[in-house]
């Protein structure tokens, strides 16, 4: 079964239900959706971790995913099927992947438990080419998250492909870093100490506009970083990951704790579809084919 235009992908990894929140362990699972969220299939990455970030390959079509607990990404190609990585990667805790158009795939470190930066591949932000393997690691700056071992959970790259924004789950600074000058640039936004709201998934829009999951729901940011909307979505904790839809007009917002996915409109905020895997504390990553 190839994956076609709009199917989406979801992180789901078998978790059991009584587990440690800072060391999830199943195995590495992912749904297979159809457009109107439907399930297709259910696809096992053969990692025994916790699936975290999933992302299309935009050239290609085939679907990369990161397993933070397992340490390891794993590729499978347009029909689904398990294919080695064309070039190598190190055992770190990638969580996130952010595909740009031309070959070139970001990557970010989940957080610090475990790891020995100091030994080899030092930093938490990596290029990896996919036409030449070249892995090149920046010593970015994080804000560490709430409970300050998080490093970079969640990013998104700006439509012009210069800039990646990204956060710590849970955090208060949406930071920037310039990966053509290869330097980091002021915060985008800062979240004031009272807010009740903490940084997590982050998409853009193509006018530059900043979409985030906030723990608690979703809000609408400038480019500059001034709040334009809060979206009235159901005030309960969990609410971790947001991918825009191909469409542009609607984005995927999911609930980690209770295993939710809404799809929801960009400018009205109305609630147009809604999914549930099943499973508390597994519901992580989500793309759609392009």
């Amino acid at each position: 079964m190839k994956f076609v235009r709009n199917d989406i992908v979801i992180a789901a990894s078998d978790v059991p239900g009584d587990v440690d929140l800072r060391n999830l362990r199943g195995p590495g699972r992912l749904q297979h959706l159809g457009a109107d969220l439907t399930l297709k299939r259910e696809l096992w990455t053969g990692t025994d971790g916790l699936v975290i970030g999933v992302a299309f390959d935009p050239r290609r079509g085939d679907l990369y995913c990161a397993d933070a607990q397992a340490r390891t990404v794993v590729r499978f190609d347009s029909r689904g099927m398990r294919v080695p990585l064309s070039h190598p990667l190190p055992p770190r805790k990638f969580g996130t992947l952010e595909f740009a158009t031309e070959g070139q795939c970001y990557l970010g470190v989940h957080n610090r438990l475990g790891e020995d930066v100091s030994v080899s591949h030092p930093g938490h932000l990596a290029r990896w080419n996919l036409d030449t393997g070249e892995l090149v690691f920046w010593p970015a700056d994080i804000d560490g998250g709430k409970h300050r071992f998080h490093c970079i959970t969640h990013m998104s790259l700006t439509p012009d492909e210069q800039v990646l924004c990204y956060v710590s789950e849970n955090g208060r600074r949406v930071l920037r870093f310039n990966v053509v000058t290869e330097q980091q640039l002021d915060d985008m936004l800062v979240l004031a100490d009272d807010d009740p709201r903490g940084t997590f998934g982050l998409d853009h829009l193509p006018d530059g506009r900043l979409l985030m999951a906030t723990g608690i729901g979703a809000s609408l940011f400038s480019a500059d970083g001034m709040e334009i909307r809060r979206y009235d979505v159901d005030e309960r904790r969990g609410w971790s990951r947001l991918k825009l839809a191909r469409d542009s007009t609607s984005f995927f917002l999911n609930n980690f704790l209770d295993g939710t996915i809404e799809k929801r409109s960009v400018e009205s905020g109305e609630l147009l579809a809604t999914h549930g895997i099943g499973q508390k504390h597994a519901l992580c990553g989500l793309d759609q084919c392009p």
